[in-house]
């Protein structure tokens, strides 16, 4: 890891020089896409010591951080308002997530934590209201009796229509997404036959389809599509190779982004954007060099933040040490 890193940051950040421009196309967008820029070196937090992935989501105007504890795995809260200065984290004695938990708000009063049991592999959630004081865990039950639904990986999670949608890998390594209203499983679609995975699937809505997006066994990013939860769309990008499972997100409400590890020894962050999932820059050629991670990244976009700063992206450290990094783009 550079010494930047390692060393206490300055609070004002270098911008990435680093602009994307993609043709006209139809899909999320009419105009050509921007890349957003994001600050290197991103900002250490010594306090959040991570198993996983830290993971980012939007709720009551604040940016929430979450992460399994290191020693634990027990999954922990912190917040912030302005995206910068996070409160001490809280952790919740019910919920064992190990890796990476996947927040989620829908714009109502509940923040939810979907993920996957670290001691028995089922889909569970833990919810609050307030940020801060969470239910027990709450294992999904699948609505035909057939009890719990299994997971080889963490989890990620978005909201369709009227339901949450939480993205997995089964046992025989195929991308799956359960719909649910946080209690009960009510469908369960499969989203590839051609391809699969032994990483963690990224999901989220956007151009009222649902995107999904997943490393296959060869590294490859497969990209898929579906307005209906039945019928999906597949791209694959031989071009763009990871070293980590992606993460999905969009910026500007528009823009779709795919952040991920290089796949090689340096373990940059990388992005490529694209204006819906079968039109993605390929190869991608977005990197920062000065920000070097271990796995895949989680990214969100927030508007609410005091700062101004739209574009956050937490990962954890390229070390020994397990710490949670955020970087911002504004």
């Amino acid at each position: 890891m550079p010494l930047s890193q390692i060393s206490s940051l300055p609070k004002l950040f270098l911008k990435a020089a680093s602009i994307l421009f993609v043709g006209l196309v139809s899909g999320l967008l009419t105009s050509p896409v921007t890349a957003q820029t994001l600050q290197q070196p991103a900002t250490r937090y010594l306090q959040f010591v991570t198993g996983g992935t830290p993971t980012l989501t939007k709720f009551n105007g604040r940016l929430y951080l979450t992460y399994g504890s290191a020693s634990t795995g027990l999954l922990n809260v912190a917040s912030a308002s302005d995206g910068v200065n996070f409160t001490a984290a809280t952790q919740i004695p019910s919920a064992l997530v190990g890796a990476s938990p996947a927040p989620f708000n829908n714009g109502g009063n509940t923040l939810y934590v979907f993920y996957r049991d670290a001691s028995d592999g089922t889909l569970k959630q833990v919810n609050s209201t307030d940020g801060v004081n969470f239910t027990g865990s709450l294992q999904l039950q699948q609505s035909n009796g057939a009890g719990a639904v299994y997971s080889s990986t963490p989890v990620s999670v978005a909201f369709f229509g009227n339901y949450y949608y939480v993205a997995y890998t089964d046992g025989n390594g195929h991308v799956q997404v359960a719909q649910t209203d946080g209690q009960t499983i009510y469908s369960i679609h499969q989203v590839s036959s051609n391809y699969t995975t032994a990483s963690a699937p990224s999901i989220l809505q956007g151009a009222g389809q649902l995107i999904v997006g997943f490393q296959a066994g060869n590294h490859m990013l497969v990209m898929e599509g579906s307005f209906d939860t039945n019928t999906w769309n597949e791209t694959p990008y031989p071009g763009i190779l990871m070293g980590s499972a992606p993460n999905l997100s969009i910026y500007n409400l528009a823009n779709l982004y795919v952040t991920f590890q290089s796949n090689d020894q340096y373990h940059i962050l990388f992005q490529t954007t694209g204006q819906s999932p079968s039109t993605l820059t390929s190869p991608a050629n977005v990197s920062y060099r000065n920000i070097l991670m271990a796995g895949a990244p989680s990214c969100v976009q927030d508007l609410s933040t005091q700062s101004g700063v739209t574009l956050f992206c937490a990962f954890k450290s390229n070390d020994q040490y397990n710490l949670t990094f955020i970087a911002a783009g504004n």
